[in-house]
């Protein structure tokens, strides 16, 4: 999925990972999301104008099943079961942002997030490819480191 571009399907993540990211005007990264196994894609677009604003980027190799939203849309909004579980991923989004793109939250927290959701067997191989989600800046991990 690319931002700004119509999402016709939903997609269920059966196999393998992903990240979910933005691009800020400067060009830099901001992470949204990282989803595994089992994991609903375009559960924002199908909730919004059906536009992702957002690049979702395989990290291993990966299958979705997909489910076309101009033949099925109007049922699945009919569908309570499948609201809810609709709900459930957009929240799990949310939260997964909250603790590594936006909010007041610990350097002990983005590093265990970064760790349990974004690293290869929850190993940090380089920190400079992971150092801006964690340690926003000098002054921010002065004030804030915890452990």
């Amino acid at each position: 999925m690319a931002p700004y571009e119509p999402v016709k399907h939903l997609y269920f993540l059966v196999e393998g990972s992903v990240r979910i990211y933005g691009v800020r005007r400067d060009g830099g990264i901001f992470p949204v999301s990282a989803a595994s196994q089992l994991t609903m894609l375009g559960d924002l677009e199908f909730c919004g104008n059906g536009v992702s604003p957002f690049f979702v980027e395989a990290r291993t190799p990966s299958a979705c099943v997909a489910l076309n939203l101009d033949r099925w849309k109007e049922e699945l909004n009919r569908d309570l079961r499948f609201l809810h579980v609709l709900l459930e991923s957009f929240m799990e989004k949310m939260r997964l942002f909250a603790v590594m793109g936006g909010g007041t939250v610990t350097v002990r927290d983005r590093i265990l997030f970064y760790l349990q959701h974004l690293c290869p067997q929850g190993t940090i191989l380089r920190l400079g490819k992971g150092h801006y989600q964690l340690l926003r800046t000098r002054t921010y991990v002065q004030n804030d480191v915890d452990f």
